[in-house]
């Protein structure tokens, strides 16, 4: 067998093997597909072939690809319960961005993994945005919520006439507020809170190109990072009852720093738990009402 047709199968066989992972090797789709390729690895490739440089030589190979894709495209399965929300707009668009969300993890066609993790990041925060959006334009008048803003920030002017036009990152931060940043352990201490929340969003305001490029310069930001950690550590042991106030070009690297270990980690199942979460807390508030 020539090295680009060996090539060419193994990367079906990887998509294949993730397939396994994450559907399960007893799903039907799964068995099909094994079916298909053993078929196809046991009475095409051996055969001999005028171009080994041409896949156009392989149309079995080109179709069993076609199959896969097919099959990708149509099994991504609603992985968050919107049953509770009341607006069928709404509860249609999270379904649909929940769907899109599932098929890019299984999407064969982007073959950088750190690119479908963006596009799942992306799809996530579409779930993300609805869902405040909808709590609050559900449990508060549009004049409470500016009011919660004003008390978050009161130097800052809102003069919006619509939840719509508030700046995101303003409503998430009202919305942690309730619901995330007071939260206290079972000695009644304050818990350390890490916003997985604006991680989402930090990918999903970069470019997959640039999340590519972050996590090729790994070493010069890990390395960045652990510096002002270490800096801040130290300030903190020398100053107790102070607060290290980081200067921007410090803010930039704590940013990317935390960017490029999340997108590392491709943590996909910590994705769909924040957005489960928030929809779980949303849930039982607008029950209360």
């Amino acid at each position: 067998m020539d090295s680009q047709k060996l090539k060419f199968m193994m990367s079906i066989q990887n998509e294949i093997d993730k397939l396994k992972v994450t559907l399960g090797e007893t799903d039907p789709v799964v068995v099909d597909l094994v079916r298909q390729f053993s078929f196809l690895s046991g009475s095409e490739l051996n055969n001999d072939i005028k171009d080994p440089d041409s896949l156009d030589l392989l149309p079995p190979i080109k179709t069993d690809t076609e199959a896969i894709r097919g099959h990708l495209g149509i099994k991504g399965a609603i992985s968050i319960n919107y049953d509770f929300i009341k607006t069928e707009r709404v509860k249609s668009q999270l379904i649909k961005d929940n769907l899109k969300m599932e098929n890019s993890r299984l999407d064969i066609l982007i073959e950088s993994e750190t690119d479908r993790f963006h596009d799942f990041c992306v799809n996530a925060f579409f779930q993300i945005e609805e869902l405040i959006n909808y709590f609050f334009g559900t449990k508060y008048l549009f004049d409470d919520v500016k009011l919660m803003l004003r008390s978050k920030n009161p130097d800052k002017i809102y003069n919006q006439e619509h939840l719509s036009e508030i700046n995101t990152a303003d409503k998430l931060f009202i919305f942690e507020g309730l619901f995330y940043y007071n939260q206290y352990d079972s000695t009644g201490k304050k818990k350390y809170y890490e916003s997985i929340i604006n991680l989402i969003r930090d990918v999903r305001n970069e470019s997959s190109h640039r999340c590519n490029i972050i996590e090729r310069a790994e070493e010069n930001i890990d390395s960045e990072y652990k510096r002002l950690k270490s800096k801040i550590y130290n300030y903190k042991l020398r100053n107790p009852n102070s607060f290290y106030e980081k200067t921007p070009e410090e803010r930039t690297i704590e940013r990317n720093g935390k960017i490029l270990h999340f997108i590392k980690e491709k943590n996909y199942n910590l994705v769909r738990d924040t957005i489960n979460d928030i929809a779980s807390k949303i849930e039982i508030e607008l029950a209360k009402t």
